[in-house]
């Protein structure tokens, strides 16, 4: 039997982590060769508490290996897997999101699966799998040996989205085959809205203000304002290169430092030429008399943080697709 570690990170996430762990431990009491590996990603919930209270004996026998880092000041999906996979000690290595129950006999599941395909790596159909099971996609089992050969996730990627599909393709460019978990009954989540999800990560992103072109239905001119006084400016596609949307026309967000001056409106201040908006209530104007909306739904601003980070990560995954990248080389923070 193969000693499987079944990984999870939270950062105020002990409200799912509180029904799915205890689930998930008796869900796998069939397999004696399991640990649960928790990772208290700088959390303010009581999660280092509530282990020490209730999981006590699990941690001296080894099937609970649990660490608390003080370190993030936000959830950074990359580096805290590489956190809880860098920790494990077993030979297969499976990332279990805090609101995921793996379902009865998971651990045994994913032995015999690598006992008969030991060149493989287990995850969902994430091209087909539309959004019934959206919730599992980073549910990806791999050998300790493939994860160390890949330099474990790309830790470039510090916002959310993408990380778990450049993963998978580096593990493919080692030479692994995809083989799709397809039974259900290891694919439940806890449904909840999107706010769980995000607001660790992009409330570092200190965004003042976003302004929008609408060049068509499916391209988009940007400009990010940033509380700390740089910018990025971009050109959005809503196409995916067979992998998602959005992303970039060009390979990456101009960046630069802007200012509201008198007389010139927002001028942003890049390694070319100053380029200057005509200021008009909550709208600016380029010299080619392009008109820029200021976004003022909160709703709507709320999804452009996100997709701001969406992008960033997509661009890392083009350009490791691109190159052949196999192993990264990350610096864990």
């Amino acid at each position: 039997m193969n000693k499987v570690s079944l990984c999870t990170v939270s950062m105020n996430r002990l409200h799912h982590l509180m029904k799915t762990l205890p689930a998930n431990i008796e869900a796998n009491s069939d397999y004696p060769h399991v640990e649960f590996v928790v990772i208290d990603y700088n959390s303010s919930d009581g999660l280092e508490d509530w282990i020490a209270n209730n999981y006590q004996q699990e941690i001296e026998s080894g099937k609970i290996l649990f660490k608390r880092t003080d370190a993030p000041d936000r959830f950074i999906w990359s580096h805290s897997k590489n956190m809880s996979h860098n920790l494990a000690t077993g030979t297969i290595l499976c990332n279990v999101d805090a609101d995921n129950y793996t379902g009865s006999g998971f651990a045994a599941y994913l032995d015999r699966q690598f006992r008969k395909h030991p060149n493989s790596f287990l995850g969902v159909d994430y091209r087909n799998a539309g959004d019934r099971i959206s919730d599992t996609f980073g549910r990806i089992a791999c050998l300790k040996k493939d994860f160390d050969a890949l330099g474990g996730y790309d830790e470039r990627m510090v916002w959310y989205g993408y990380e778990d599909i450049d993963f998978c393709e580096r593990l493919k460019r080692l030479g692994r085959v995809h083989r799709f978990i397809k039974d259900m009954r290891y694919l439940q989540v806890i449904q909840h809205d999107d706010s769980d999800r995000y607001e660790n990560n992009t409330k570092a992103l200190n965004l003042k203000s976003v302004y929008i072109h609408y060049v068509s239905p499916f391209e988009s001119r940007m400009i990010y304002l940033f509380d700390h006084g740089n910018y990025l400016r971009g050109a959005v596609e809503e196409i995916g290169r067979g992998l998602g949307t959005p992303t970039l026309k060009d390979e990456r967000w101009e960046s630069g430092s802007y200012n509201f001056e008198k007389g010139n409106g927002l001028v942003l201040y890049s390694d070319h030429n100053p380029a200057y908006y005509q200021s008009e209530n909550d709208k600016i104007i380029d010299k080619e008399g392009r008109l820029f909306y200021r976004i003022k739904d909160k709703e709507f601003l709320k999804y452009l943080e996100i997709q701001h980070g969406v992008i960033a990560n997509h661009q890392f995954l083009t350009e490791n697709m691109e190159r052949g990248i196999v192993k990264v080389d990350h610096q864990s923070l």
